[in-house]
């Protein structure tokens, strides 16, 4: 029944955003050097290279999202909750896309960390998220100021609400 199905799938994901981001790995180890070939809607053998191996679910959510955002196709591992094993080790978080997508996919990514290198905007330390508000604390400053005091400049993440220490997100 697709309303069990529903409830089932609601359960994981409670389980999923209880555990945190980090208690998750994927279902089984993969060689990131094999090529992967999964047929097409018509039958055709497409072959998926892996264009980065990350140590991290959120790495790997962040390099997905960012080929996504151009219209590239990407292949992620299943991932499943760690429970109480131990968390795995190295990059075994891997990013795949079409073998003809390889050129345009490493440009897509090598300009991402360019962009990175030079950029200050903030994003969530817990969740990747860029969508984030600078709580300055103007007013309460300029008060405290009088004191030889001053709250320290904030940020809150307006997808899982982290507030945090500026330089956490940057």
């Amino acid at each position: 029944m697709l309303s069990d199905d529903l409830e089932r799938a609601k359960a994981v994901l409670a389980r999923i955003l209880e555990s945190g981001r980090s208690d998750l790995e994927p279902v089984e180890a993969e060689d990131a050097s094999a090529v992967m070939e999964v047929p097409d809607e018509s039958g055709q053998p497409v072959r998926w290279i892996t264009v980065r191996a990350c140590e991290s679910v959120a790495a790997m959510r962040e390099t997905a999202m960012a080929l996504e955002a151009a219209r590239v196709e990407v292949r992620v591992p299943p991932l499943v909750p760690r429970g109480e094993a131990s968390p795995g080790q190295g990059a075994r978080f891997i990013v795949r896309v079409a073998e003809d997508d390889v050129d345009r996919a490493t440009s897509i990514l090598s300009r991402k960390e360019s962009d990175a290198e030079h950029g200050d905007d903030p994003h969530c330390p817990k969740c990747g998220n860029w969508n984030v508000f600078e709580i300055t604390h103007e007013l309460t400053n300029l008060f405290l100021g009088l004191f030889g005091k001053a709250k320290p400049q904030q940020c809150e993440c307006l997808k899982c609400h982290y507030i945090g220490d500026r330089s956490e997100f940057v």
